[in-house]
């Protein structure tokens, strides 16, 4: 089993499936790096991809309806 393929099955939105398809779902995955303090995702814009965290952390901020900004998650590597 690749890294990749052991990464997705230790998380647990993945941990169900056989090493085949998380194999073939690893092949399909492609390494990005992000300057730090970057912008990865915009809120409001459609989720078209999985993001799992190989190194470092990654940070999500909320816009609230009142227009300040809040820490929702915070994910470091896995």
């Amino acid at each position: 089993m690749t890294g990749t393929a052991r990464a997705l099955a230790a998380s647990s939105l993945f941990a169900a499936l056989s090493e085949a398809i998380l194999a073939d779902v690893g092949r399909l995955m492609r390494p990005v790096e992000f300057e730090v303090a970057g912008i990865v995702l915009r809120q409001g814009h459609p989720g078209d991809h999985l993001i799992l965290v190989g190194s470092g952390r990654l940070e999500a901020w909320l816009s609230t309806p009142a227009g300040r900004e809040a820490s929702a998650v915070r994910d470091r590597p896995g």
